[in-house]
């Protein structure tokens, strides 16, 4: 940095070199140790993105491990740099709806289906009536279930009949589904006769609601179709998996974006330390639900000085070692299984145990912070730590004989980091390792019930063989080898964790270990009478030097609610407000404030998925904090973004191609102000989408060109039939704007300029002027440039090549870096006409309202539909552009004055005909005052 800085010594510029270090991929082969960047870096930058599973209403330990994965990257990062400011500099942040994990759904199957099927080869013929439940298929052969039907000798079949009967073990509550995959490659279904459904694909995914269908004896037939023959087989089966359940594989409902996803990951990158995040990509991020992003943000910007103060959070009572080193070593076959397989997910069952105590949160170590610090935890966690050193054992007995509790998984501890060599660690933990096993093996937990073991992904083994040396067992496998044992050293002990457990049960293992090691939770939770209790509840807790307290609940599982009990305040009266909504929250006595007693006693919070629960307590004797909402400046805008305008029967239709992807909410919300001020003028205006219909419209507008085409021959007959289009280029920056369309440009007889194609002004002007605005005013005069006197650029490139019927209508100034060059033209194609314009960023709210852009445009859209072109008014400016830099600017003036609002942006009819208004699952506003209620 030193030499960095005699180049650029200006203090405001700070430096970083970006990178997500392979984290979530196992570390595996980047070659940088998380050290190096912080070394020579101001502040940390990595990239840390999440993915949020929308179940409607199911648990899933896969799908709850998918969300907690990022966080716990983000735990590792604050321990990776702990004296320099972490930034989140590339966060994607998208939901996904999903069902049940098979895995879960096959360990759940109500009626075993995996097993041997009675089965026919009917390439030739099928039996009459093979479907009807009384048929008598005792003469057919049998298969296995899941496999293709060519391993059990029918290599040459290619349609195959199935039948299998069953009984539901019990009945069972609700709905009832048949889930399956995998049945290569057309099937179709019947239960007791019924036909239930069908499939078409290798790898589809089907759930059947077969509750009307069952009966105390079923019956379930199959007829499947392959025709894909290779080395002397036909692919077909029921390859992949069936079952019964009372979860679906395949999700029946949509959920989007919602203001609950964004608060949880915003405060979730809060409370570990991160401070800056940087939403990113249209596609998953830029919806209606970010008009909600202000809000969040002035919410969290209110606390900042408390949750970002590290002496005012409570210390978190469990430490886990991020096994760095050994993740450094592993070598995958390739890059794919690192994506699908990574060796991190082993430990989320860990993390989650220790997340969910509601016991402050998890410090995730490095073995190297094992050496150098303090160790304040109750209990440390050390699960697939195979590379260690002598020093972080030694550090680690250290720790154990001053009172703390070490769990260790098997296998940890055994390689010396240093040497390659092996490590001895028996000292430690009471066992000698004497080769580890890959055969499954089961046991029974006490309140858990019968667990099997199953591969790790580190290494692909299930449990070690032992020899004990001081331990003594605790729980045992059927085989009596030992699944956990204790070692007792000095005031404290070690937990040896003998397998690999399924994810649950690993989970509700450790759990149970670390509250009998004295973990203890910060805020008790207790059942509310007919409503579901979480069991994936973070808890984090804060308290200023005044006094001052901030409680932080967040569920990860299906929406619930709890008799909370917050112990440990000094005694005394509190203010309670809802952080979120600034609303004071009267005590469950009806008064004013709370007693320290009464929020030791059940009080009742509401706890829905994803939606943090954020709680300021506050001493009566203290000023209250002031919680600032947004700018009503900025409030009327938000309430804009995304309003759909009537429609106008009869008005011409301009058709809109987003920016890439295929979102109408990236379309209109990357350019509102365009939008409206067409709508404001009579268009009407919708999405074009691949594959949609462009019959009805008069307009085609492609604003940009990163938007692939699948279809350009299409956009090219709609123009020679009498259609119009524009098209927006735009500066060739980086390889994210590289130009997607080229036989739509070479179809109508255009080439723009390339790489390096991008109009700067020459000015020597220092920043902050912009070398991108450059002001054109070179016109030809003609209606599409009538009352415009400068167009001003944003990041234009311009055309190398053009029809000779072509007319150009703007130049590049003398003063810019391609001067003469076409900016503007229009020009006949066939029946229809074209008007390419070098730069679509023009369209967007901070552009438009530069110099004459919005009065071109609206030109350029009225030529194109055939309407005579008139000048804007002010009126009618001020109406459209209702995103401008002055306005944006008094919103800040506003907000740092203290001139906000709470509101919420209102609830409208939008774009996407999402209802995205609400404040999911908060009918009355507040989480705890609706359930006094």
């Amino acid at each position: 940095m030193a030499k960095m800085r005699a180049l650029d010594p200006d203090p405001k510029v700070y430096s970083t070199l970006q990178s997500h270090l392979n984290l979530w991929l196992d570390y595996t082969g980047i070659g940088i140790r998380p050290e190096m960047l912080t070394d020579f870096s101001d502040f940390y930058s990595h990239e840390a993105g999440i993915n949020y599973p929308e179940t409607g209403g199911s648990r899933s330990f896969h799908n709850l491990a998918g969300v907690l994965k990022p966080l716990f990257f983000s735990d590792a990062v604050r321990g990776f740099s702990p004296d320099k400011p972490v930034f989140n500099a590339e966060a994607p942040l998208s939901v996904n709806v999903r069902g049940a994990h098979k895995t879960e759904l096959i360990e759940s199957d109500l009626a075993g289906l995996h097993r041997k099927w009675k089965f026919f080869d009917a390439t030739q013929a099928e039996p009459a009536g093979w479907r009807e439940k009384a048929f008598d298929d005792r003469g057919w052969g049998n298969v296995t279930v899941p496999a293709m039907w060519g391993s059990d000798g029918y290599r040459l079949c290619q349609v195959g009949l199935y039948r299998t009967g069953f009984k539901v073990a019990e009945p069972a509550p609700g709905r009832v589904y048949l889930n399956g995959q995998g049945f290569a490659d057309k099937a179709e279904l019947w239960l007791n006769g019924r036909k239930i459904g069908s499939a078409d694909g290798f790898d589809a995914s089907f759930t059947f609601d077969i509750t009307d269908a069952l009966e105390p004896e079923n019956v379930l037939a199959v007829r499947i179709e392959n025709r894909y023959f290779l080395d002397g087989t036909y692919y077909g089966g029921i390859r992949g998996f069936v079952s019964v359940n009372t979860a679906r594989l395949v999700p029946d409902f949509k959920c989007g974006v919602e203001e609950r996803h964004l608060r949880s990951f915003l405060w979730s990158q809060a409370i570990r330390g991160t401070s800056g995040v940087m939403l990113c990509y249209e596609g998953n991020f830029l919806k209606p639900a970010s008009r909600f992003l202000p809000g969040v943000k002035a919410e969290l910007e209110n606390l900042a000085d408390i949750i970002f103060d590290p002496a005012a959070r409570r210390p978190a009572q469990v430490g886990m070692i991020y096994p760095l080193e050994t993740l450094r070593a592993l070598t995958h076959k390739d890059y794919l299984e690192t994506i699908t397989s990574p060796a991190t997910s082993d430990l989320m069952p860990y993390y989650a145990a220790a997340l969910f105590t509601r016991s402050g949160g998890v410090d995730v170590l490095r073995n190297g912070d094992l050496e150098n610090g303090r160790l304040p935890y109750r209990a440390l966690v050390a699960a697939s730590n195979l590379r260690s050193t002598p020093a972080a054992v030694a550090a680690l007995r250290r720790y154990v004989e001053q009172g703390g509790t070490l769990l260790v998984e098997y296998g940890s501890l055994t390689v010396n980091d240093d040497t390659h060599g092996s490590l001895d660690a028996s000292a430690l933990t009471g066992v000698k390792i004497l080769g580890c096993e890959t055969a499954p093996a089961s046991c029974t937990l006490p309140g858990i019930g019968t667990v099997n073991t199953h591969p790790r992904r580190i290494d692909g083994t299930t449990r070690a063989s032992l020899e004990l040396c001081g331990a003594v067992p605790v729980l045992s496998y059927a085989d009596r080898t030992p699944l956990l044992t204790e070692h007792k050293l000095g005031k404290g002990r070690v937990l040896f964790l003998n397998g690999t457990l399924k994810a649950e049960a690993a989970r509700e293992l450790t759990g149970r270990l670390l509250r009998e090691s004295g973990v203890a939770p910060l805020v008790e939770l207790d059942s509310l009478p007919g409503i579901s209790l979480p069991g994936s509840v973070e808890t984090v807790l804060y308290r200023d030097r005044a006094g001052r307290n901030v409680l932080f609940l967040q569920n990860f599982d299906p929406d619930g609610a709890a008799f909370a009990k917050l112990a440990g305040l000094p005694a005394g009266n509190y203010r309670m407000r809802n952080a979120s909504t600034g609303r004071k929250i009267p005590s469950v006595s009806g008064k004013a404030l709370w007693s320290a007693e009464e929020l030791a006693k059940p009080w009742p919070v509401r706890l829905n998925q994803y939606d943090p629960v954020v709680l300021l307590l506050e001493p009566e004797n203290v000023e209250p904090l002031a919680l600032s909402g947004i700018s009503p400046v900025r409030l009327a805008m938000l309430n804009e973004l995304w309003r759909v305008a009537p429609e106008k029967p009869g008005r011409p239709t301009v058709a809109v191609a987003p920016v890439s992807g295929s979102t109408i909410d990236g379309a209109v919300g990357i350019a509102p102000t365009a939008y409206r001020l067409l709508a404001d003028h009579g268009f009407n205006v919708k999405l074009f989408r691949n594959g949609s219909s462009l019959d009805g419209v008069d307009v085609l507008l492609l604003q940009n060109r990163t938007f692939r085409l699948s279809e350009p021959r299409k956009i090219l007959d709609f123009v020679r039939n009498g259609g119009a289009l524009l098209v927006c280029g735009n500066a060739f920056l980086n390889y994210h704007v590289d130009g997607r369309n080229p036989q739509l440009l070479e179809g109508l007889g255009l080439a723009e300029a390339g790489l390096g194609g991008v109009l700067y002004n020459k000015s020597d002007a220092p920043p902050p002027a912009d070398k991108l605005r450059v002001t054109c005013r070179d016109f030809t005069a003609d209606p599409v440039t009538e009352h415009v006197e400068s167009f001003v650029t944003s990041a234009a490139t311009w055309l190398t090549k053009l029809p000779e019927e072509a007319r150009v209508l703007l130049k590049a100034p003398e003063s810019s870096t391609a001067p003469g060059k076409p900016l503007l033209a229009e020009f006949p194609f066939g029946k229809g006409k074209v008007v390419w314009i070098g730069d679509g960023w023009f369209l967007r709210p901070l552009n438009l309202e530069l110099g004459g852009n919005a009065q071109l445009l609206l030109n350029i859209v009225n030529r194109l539909a055939g309407r005579p072109v008139a000048r804007l008014t002010q009126a009618e400016l001020d109406s459209a552009l209702f995103i401008t830099a002055a306005k944006l600017e008094q919103a800040e003036q506003d907000e740092q004055a203290g001139r906000t609002v709470s509101d919420r942006p209102v609830s409208a009819p939008l774009y996407t005909g999402d209802d995205t208004g609400k404040v999911n699952g908060i009918a009355g506003g507040d989480p705890i005052v609706d359930l006094m209620r």
